[in-house]
């Protein structure tokens, strides 16, 4: 084992070995069959999976994407209280007049007023993101949803790899148009729609760029990779409302579990957890499955979530894990 120490001083391990890709494929598909809907809980996509409009989806995926850093409790907490405000629930619930008729998430934020509305979301916190950054996000979508009918829409305008797109450059089966710059095009296109308000209301743009952070910096855009997981790929866990991009282009969500085991199984040898390093991840992933290396997503991050994997070897609960035998670790 090699240690080798990160930025801010934490020492990251990685594993001098090299993993045996026959074993390992065998191994990693017997991780995916272990983690089902059932170990779902606690998870964003919770939230995303209680609507069925592919509109609804798309809204409610992005917003649970989005804040989809920090305790997983807590981010469902957050999702729930937001959604509440915004579609007039919370308002319902309280038996205010104005929330009688509650909307649907899609349907509330096409009629998203930032300034009309913001006093809906007067209290509501998560981190570090506040009232008016969520305002603006909300303000965001409202303006793509009614100009391009629906997120998916939107993406696609940007993404010269979409399904019925002209391409802007070859692409072979081995190497998938890359879904970088649809993301960079998609935020930057975005952020561009921030509303423009009074001094009390204004939002802090670093804050609103948060919410759409892609990989043009180097970061590894993990929550919206997370969000096109959930968008692209359907089964019995993610539902899949779009069709227009293809499941082998994306990039897997790069979390701290991802990575961490990733190196434990050889998969990723960078110690950063950035846009190269998903990138890496993938291309692995790929060996094992090119149709769809981000099914391999959930069953990872599981593993790290629900504390199956220990950050030091344990032989007693190391020996239940499905990838014991090929842990580099």
């Amino acid at each position: 084992m090699a240690a080798r120490r990160a930025k801010r001083g934490t020492t990251v391990e990685i594993p001098r070995r090299r993993p045996r890709w026959d074993i390992l494929h065998e191994r990693m598909d017997g991780l995916v069959a272990s983690f089902g809907i059932e170990h779902i809980s606690p998870d964003p996509l919770e939230v995303v999976r209680r609507y069925s409009d592919p509109r609804d989806i798309e809204v409610v995926g992005f917003l649970a994407a989005a804040l989809a850093f920090g305790s997983a409790r807590g981010a469902v907490r957050s999702v729930e209280d937001l959604l509440r405000r915004v579609t007039g629930a919370a308002a319902a619930a309280a038996d205010d007049p104005r929330g009688a008729d509650a909307q649907t998430p899609a349907a509330a934020v096409i009629a998203w007023d930032a300034a009309r509305d913001i006093g809906r979301l007067r209290g509501w916190q998560h981190r570090w993101l506040g009232t008016r950054d969520a305002a603006a996000v909300l303000h965001i979508l409202g303006r793509i949803l009614r100009d391009h009918g629906s997120l998916e829409a939107f993406f696609t305008a940007g993404d010269g790899g979409a399904a019925g797109a002209p391409p802007t450059a070859p692409a072979s089966a081995a190497a998938p148009r890359d879904i970088a710059p649809a993301i960079s095009s998609f935020c930057d296109r975005a952020l561009v729609l921030s509303p423009v308000l009074g001094r009390r209301d204004a939002a802090n743009p670093a804050r609103v760029a948060y919410w759409f952070a892609g990989p043009a910096k180097g970061g590894a855009s993990k929550r919206l990779c997370l969000w096109l997981r959930w968008m692209c790929r359907r089964d019995q866990l993610d539902p899949g409302p779009w069709t227009s991009v293809d499941p082998a282009r994306l990039v897997v969500p790069l979390d701290v579990h991802v990575a961490r085991i990733s190196r434990y199984t050889g998969l990723l040898r960078r110690r950063a957890s950035d846009w190269r390093s998903a990138v890496e991840v993938t291309e692995n992933l790929r060996r094992l499955d090119a149709t769809d290396p981000v099914r391999y997503d959930y069953a990872l991050c599981r593993l790290g979530v629900l504390g199956t994997c220990p950050r030091k070897r344990e032989r007693r609960r190391c020996a239940a894990c499905p990838l014991f035998d090929v842990c580099l670790l």
